[in-house]
C-alpha cells in the first residue's frame, strides 16, 4: 500500500512539471526546475493556474418546435348510401275472378306468362256448360220459393181474417161455460139432489109394492083348495120380482149413501178444477191470439227477406256469366300470380294450375298485367340508413342485367312507419329510356344524401368531445394555433362525418390553423 501511494505522488509530480513546461513554452520562457525560496510562492500559484480547467462559452437556448397543425380550407363533402333495389311497374292490373255465386271455373283457353296483350284481349276462357246447368237449377229453385211465398202470404191473410172471429168464438165459449157453471149451482144441483132422493124412494117403493102384490096373490090363491099350475107360475114370478126389488133397493141404498158420502164431494172438486183449468186456458188463449198472429207475421217477413236474397242471388248468378271470359283491362305484359311490391306472389302455384280442364279458384289473383317498361324503383331501407333518406333525395341506379347502364332516380315516397316485416320502403321514379329493363329486375342504387362543395373538414383526432356536456353529439372543441405557438380551446358546431374526418359548421373559419391532435 505504501508503494502504491509513493507511485501516485510521483505520477502527480511528473504530470505537474510537464504541464508547467508546456505553459512556459507557450509564453516564451524557459522552464525553471529549481528556484529560491522567495520565488516558490509565485511558482505555486502559476502551477495552480495551469491546473484549473478553462470555462467553455455557454450556448443560447433553442426555441421549442411548433406542434403539428393543419390549416383549414374548403373541401368537397359528398355522402352517399348504397342500397339494392327492384324495378317495378306502375299500377299493375290484377286479374282475378270476382264472381259472387258461381265458382266452378274450368279452363278451356288461356294466355301464357310473359305474353304481351292489348286492352280487351282474352286472357282466360272457361267452360260454360256447368254454368248453364247450374243457372237452370237455380231458376227452378227460385220459382219454388216464389210459390212458397205466395202460399205463405195467403195463409197469413187467412189467419189475419179469422183471428177476430176466433177471438169472438172463444169469448162466447167462455160465457157459455160460465153460465153453465152458474146454472148448475143455481138450479141443477138442487134438481139432481131431489132426483137422487126420489130414485132412492122409488127403489124403496118398488120393494113395498112387490111385497104387497105378492101378499095379495097369496091371499087370493090361498082360498082355493087346488092351486093351478098357472097360478103357481104367477106366484113364483111375483116372488122373484120381490126379491129383485129388494136387491135393487139394497144397491140403490148403497149407491145413495156412497154418492152422498163420497161421490158428490169428488164431483164438486173435479167440477171446480175443470172450471179453473178452463179459465186458465181461456186466459192463455186470449193472450196467445196476438202472439200467434205476430209470429205468423214475423215468419212471413223472414220468408220475404229470404226470397229477396234468393232473388238477388239469382241476379248475381246471371251476372257471373261475364267471368266465363276474362279480358285484359289494359295493354301490357302478362305476369302469372300477384305482382305486388315488385314481387310475384303465388306465381309457381298459378303456373301449375293454369292448364286446360283445370279448375281455378275465384278471388285468387291469377295474373297481373304490367307495363312493359318499369317506371318505379323499390328500395328497402335499413333502419340505420333511414335518417339519411328523404322525399326528394336523388341518385343513380345501375341495373344488374347491364352494369354499363345508369339511370337517374328520385325518391317520391317513403313510408313513415315500418311494414309488416319491420322494413321501410322508398319508392323512386326512374326512366329506363326504352332500354331492355323489365319489371322485377334488380339494380344497385347510390343515393346522394349530402353534397357540399365548400365544407370545412377536420381530422377526428383534432376534435375533442366532452361526453359530460349535453350537446356533445353536436358540438366539440378544437385547439387554434396562434403565431407564438400558443393554443386556444375553441368550441365548434359539428356536422356530418365521413371516414376519419368531421365537418365543422360553426366556430372556426378557412385559413386558421388548428392542432392536428387535440390536447387532452
Amino acid at each position: 500500500m505504501k508503494k502504491l501511494n509513493s507511485f501516485a505522488h510521483l505520477f502527480v509530480s511528473i504530470h505537474t512539471i510537464v504541464l508547467f513546461a508546456v505553459l512556459c513554452f507557450a509564453i516564451g520562457t524557459k522552464p525553471i526546475y529549481a528556484a529560491p525560496e522567495e520565488t516558490a510562492e509565485p511558482a505555486a500559484q502559476e502551477t495552480q493556474a495551469a491546473e484549473a480547467p478553462k470555462e467553455e462559452p455557454k450556448e443560447e437556448p433553442k426555441p421549442a418546435p411548433a406542434p403539428e397543425s393543419i390549416e383549414l380550407a374548403h373541401e368537397a363533402l359528398r355522402l352517399t348510401v348504397k342500397l339494392p333495389g327492384t324495378f317495378e311497374a306502375k299500377d299493375p292490373k290484377l286479374i282475378q275472378i270476382k264472381s259472387e255465386e258461381f265458382a266452378d271455373f274450368k279452363v278451356v283457353e288461356f294466355v301464357k306468362h310473359g305474353q304481351k296483350v292489348n286492352e280487351g284481349d282474352t286472357l282466360i276462357r272457361f267452360d260454360s256448360k256447368k254454368y248453364d246447368e247450374a243457372l237452370a237449377e237455380k231458376e227452378r229453385a227460385f220459382r219454388l220459393s216464389e210459390m212458397s211465398l205466395e202460399e205463405e202470404i195467403a195463409t197469413f191473410k187467412n189467419l189475419e181474417d179469422k183471428t177476430p172471429m176466433l177471438q169472438e168464438a172463444m169469448m162466447l165459449a167462455k160465457r157459455y161455460a160460465d153460465e153453465d157453471f152458474a146454472y148448475y149451482y143455481n138450479v141443477l144441483e138442487a134438481v139432481n139432489e131431489k132426483a137422487r132422493e126420489f130414485s132412492f124412494k122409488w127403489s124403496q117403493f118398488r120393494v113395498e109394492l112387490a111385497r104387497e102384490e105378492l101378499r095379495q096373490l097369496e091371499k087370493m090363491y090361498a082360498s082355493d083348495d087346488l092351486v093351478e099350475e098357472t097360478e103357481e107360475i104367477i106366484l113364483k114370478r111375483t116372488r122373484m120380482d120381490v126379491e129383485n126389488a129388494e136387491r135393487s133397493f139394497e144397491a140403490a141404498k148403497r149407491n145413495y149413501e156412497r154418492d152422498k158420502e163420497v161421490f158428490q164431494e169428488r164431483e164438486e172438486i173435479a167440477r171446480k178444477r175443470r172450471a179453473r183449468m178452463d179459465e186458465l186456458d181461456f186466459q192463455r188463449t186470449k193472450d196467445l191470439f196476438p202472439q200467434t198472429l205476430e209470429k205468423a207475421r214475423i215468419a212471413l217477413t223472414r220468408k220475404k227477406i229470404q226470397f229477396e236474397k234468393e232473388k238477388e242471388s239469382l241476379q248475381k248468378f246471371r251476372e257471373d256469366k261475364k267471368w266465363l271470359t276474362v279480358r285484359s283491362p289494359s295493354s301490357g305484359v302478362v305476369y302469372y300470380g300477384e305482382y305486388k311490391d315488385g314481387k310475384w306472389n303465388g306465381a309457381p302455384l298459378i303456373f301449375g294450375q293454369m292448364k286446360i280442364d283445370e279448375n281455378l279458384k275465384k278471388d285468387t289473383v291469377l295474373m297481373s298485367i304490367v307495363e312493359a317498361r318499369p317506371s318505379l324503383l323499390r328500395v328497402s331501407v335499413p333502419e340505420k340508413e333511414l335518417h339519411w333518406i328523404k322525399v326528394g333525395t336523388e341518385g343513380k341506379v345501375i341495373p344488374t342485367a347491364n352494369p354499363d347502364l345508369k339511370f337517374n332516380v328520385r325518391v317520391f315516397e317513403l313510408n313513415e312507419y315500418p311494414g309488416v316485416a319491420g322494413d321501410y320502403t322508398a319508392l323512386m321514379s326512374v326512366d329506363v329510356q326504352g332500354n331492355p329493363i323489365v319489371p322485377n329486375m334488380s339494380g344497385n342504387t347510390e343515393l346522394v344524401t349530402y353534397d357540399k362543395k365548400d365544407a370545412i373538414l377536420v381530422p377526428n383526432t383534432a376534435l375533442k368531445r366532452v361526453e359530460e356536456e349535453e350537446d356533445s353529439h353536436t358540438h366539440g372543441y378544437v385547439f387554434l394555433l396562434k403565431e407564438d405557438n400558443q393554443t386556444e380551446k375553441v368550441k365548434v358546431k359539428t356536422g356530418k362525418t365521413q371516414g376519419d374526418k368531421t365537418e365543422i359548421l360553426e366556430g372556426v373559419s378557412v385559413g386558421q390553423k388548428i392542432l392536428k391532435t387535440a390536447e387532452k
